[in-house]
């Protein structure tokens, strides 16, 4: 019997159902989640998921909570926090310049062989990290997390709240997935840096990249405002846990 009071904002999520629901139907995308969340506590304001379905080929907006629920290989958006990584660890500041290929082969003559390659093809030349980020180059992106480490490296991820589930308590919520560093094999230690061999939820990647504009403290989402007892009693929910993951400097 007890009520919930939630941080939705009634009005915005009517709104950003519509906007996702015209930009779905724009680029013809099986379906999209939003994440509308306050940078300092963590609150959400809306969550909007919207799904298309297989049989009429129709978009609609549904109340599964995709944006919770369902993870995936989060791909170069990664690379956020991949560089944070680096910055934070003190490899590399925006002007620092390394030497990129435009192409690696990785576990050459091996069952895990891979090439991986960037999206703008070009011969190896000088790149600045900041060069890396603009160009979204998946090789700049390997070089410089390598010299961080995977130990240290996945420690980040975690602190980004990578192969978790968040603090939301949500029925069902997924933690994604993220493998201890000393399980990584083949090429994983690379492609990890830019997005591909761990998943994650559309809420788990909102309050990562938060933690970059929230001056690099992670700040756990929230949904639930206060409950009503049956008396009528108000009782508020405590305020989302926070924890550093990257200096202010480096966000």
């Amino acid at each position: 019997g007890t009520d919930l009071v939630l941080t939705l904002d009634r009005s915005l999520q009517f709104q950003v159902e519509q906007a996702l629901l015209a930009r779905v139907d724009e680029v013809k995308a099986a379906g999209g989640t939003v994440v509308v969340m306050d940078t300092a506590t963590g609150e959400i304001y809306s969550i909007a998921n919207v799904r298309r379905d297989e049989e009429t080929g129709i978009a609609a907006v549904t109340s599964a909570n995709l944006a919770a629920v369902e993870a995936f290989e989060p791909g170069s958006v990664a690379k956020v926090f991949s560089l944070s990584s680096v910055v934070d660890s003190g490899v590399a500041n925006p002007d620092t310049v390394i030497d990129v290929p435009g192409r690696m082969v990785f576990n050459k003559n091996t069952q895990w062989e891979q090439t991986v390659k960037d999206a703008e093809l070009h011969d190896t030349k000088p790149m600045s990290l900041r060069d890396i980020i603009v160009h979204s180059s998946n090789i700049g992106t390997l070089l410089l997390t390598e010299q961080v480490g995977d130990e240290r490296f996945g420690e980040y991820l975690q602190g980004f709240g990578f192969g978790q589930a968040t603090a939301l308590d949500f029925p069902d919520e997924s933690a994604g997935r993220l493998k201890p560093f000393d399980e990584w094999q083949g090429s994983e230690a690379a492609t990890m840096s830019y997005g591909y061999g761990y998943t994650t939820t559309s809420l788990q990647l909102a309050a990562a990249v938060n933690t970059v504009a929230n001056g690099g403290t992670y700040v756990a989402p929230k949904m639930l405002m206060a409950t009503i007892g049956a008396d009528g009693e108000v009782t508020e929910t405590p305020a989302s846990t926070t924890r550093r993951v990257i200096s202010p400097e480096s966000a």
